[in-house]
Order: C-alpha cells, then sequence, then structure tokens
C-alpha cells in the first residue's frame, strides 16, 4: 500500500509539473494583449515583436522544428540545445501575437533566434497549453555590414478560410550568401509560394508549393519590411 501510494504521488507531482509548464505559455499569451483578426498579411504589420517570453522549451520533444537559418536562401540551419533545467536557451525567444478565430485551439505566432538571424512561426495548442503543431512563415537576418538591417526572405499571409501562404525569395547563388557579407544591390532569386491549410485539429496540412521564374531583384526587396512579394508580377515556372 505504501509503494502504491508513493507512486501514486509521483504521477500527482508529475501531472502537477506538467500543467504549470503548460500553464506557463498561457500565461504569457494572456499577458500578451494584442489580438489580431484575420485575414492577416505580415508586410502590412509594423508593429515591433512582444516581451513577452515564449517557452520553447515547452515544445521540445513533439514535432517542433528547433532551428533557424543562417543564409538569405534559408537552406544552412542552425540549431541549438534548449533545456530549461540547465539555463540552456535560444538568445530570443518571444511570443508575437495572439488572431481570433472561432475554432477549439489557440493560434498565435512566435518568433526565436539567436541574435544574428531567427525564425518566425505560426503554432497551434489546446487551451490548456498543449502543443499541437507549428510551421515556419518568417525569417530575419542582421545585416553584419549594412547596421541595423533586416534581410526578410520570407513573408506570410493567413486567409478568411485559414489558409497559411508563406512568399519566399531565394537566391540561385550556389554560394550561401550570409548576413556578416556584403550583399551586392542586386541579386537572382526565385519566388517560392508555399500554401497550408489550418484544419479543425489545429494541424497545418501543406497543399502546395509554386515555383516562379527566377529574376534579379533589388536589396531592397529583401530588406524592406513592408514590400509584398505576393505582388511581384513574377511568371510561374
Amino acid at each position: 500500500m505504501k509503494r502504491i501510494f508513493i507512486i501514486l504521488s509521483l504521477i500527482l507531482i508529475h501531472l502537477s509539473c506538467l500543467a504549470e509548464d503548460q500553464n506557463r505559455l498561457i500565461r504569457n499569451l494572456h499577458w500578451e494583449r494584442r489580438s489580431f483578426d484575420i485575414p492577416y498579411i505580415s508586410c502590412r504589420d509594423t508593429l515591433p515583436l512582444s516581451d513577452y517570453a515564449f517557452p520553447i522549451d515547452l515544445m521540445i520533444g513533439s514535432n517542433f522544428d528547433n532551428y533557424v537559418w543562417e543564409d538569405l536562401a534559408l537552406i544552412k540551419q542552425y540549431s541549438k540545445k534548449v533545456n530549461l533545467a540547465e539555463d540552456e536557451l535560444w538568445l530570443d525567444s518571444s511570443i508575437n501575437k495572439k488572431f481570433n478565430i472561432a475554432k477549439d485551439f489557440i493560434l498565435f505566432s512566435a518568433y526565436f533566434g539567436e541574435g544574428d538571424f531567427g525564425k518566425h512561426i505560426l503554432v497551434t495548442i489546446l487551451p490548456d497549453g498543449t502543443y499541437i503543431d507549428s510551421i515556419a512563415v518568417g525569417a530575419s537576418i542582421l545585416s553584419a555590414v549594412d547596421v541595423g538591417e533586416i534581410y526578410q526572405p520570407m513573408k506570410w499571409e493567413i486567409t478568411e478560410d485559414l489558409r497559411v501562404i508563406t512568399y519566399q525569395l531565394k537566391p540561385t547563388s550556389a554560394t550561401p550568401i550570409m548576413g556578416d557579407t556584403p550583399i551586392a544591390d542586386t541579386i537572382e532569386a526565385q519566388r517560392i509560394d508555399r500554401i497550408y491549410q489550418l484544419g479543425d485539429n489545429g494541424k497545418f496540412t501543406h497543399l502546395v508549393t509554386k515555383y516562379y521564374k527566377p529574376q534579379m531583384y533589388s536589396k531592397n526587396n529583401f530588406l524592406d519590411p513592408t514590400y509584398d512579394i505576393s505582388a511581384g508580377g513574377e511568371r510561374i515556372n
């Protein structure tokens, strides 16, 4: 009987700790007062990132992609061990926006990275904080040459029917274009659109990827946060 009592106590402690962790995410979402309607288009939103932490340690162990990109083509990945107990965390991690949707789950955007480069993601969770799914929707790469400038090779939108579309300008150069090297005033790149459907279960389903013919883009197209990649008029490849 004593052994059973000890086992039950340990289970209750584990469940209590789990609830406390999940409530840490719910608490931070509650503190983020900004809430956005859909449709939403990222290049029209110039509000700063939130100061409320995104507890990314709660995502580890799921299908969460715990990496960011270091180059403009979003190929070169950088990952980092995340362990809250050992104080091993991403340098930057914040909840960005909550979205108003009439669903049985919560949809929000978040950002995480390592100072010079970071990734924007959309995340779905249950009302108790349980992780459901996430996808990458944007990237930020700090220029070490043009001080204060940030390259944004991917932007995104959410449509009224809960389709998520990401718009990427992917440089065609065989050599990775990094933020810590000088970048030419014009860059040959290929526009790539990816379309996902957010289902009633809170999961993102990839529907289609569209590739456009490569062309020359101004460096400013990567730097201007208000540049609308979807309105570029490129031809389908």
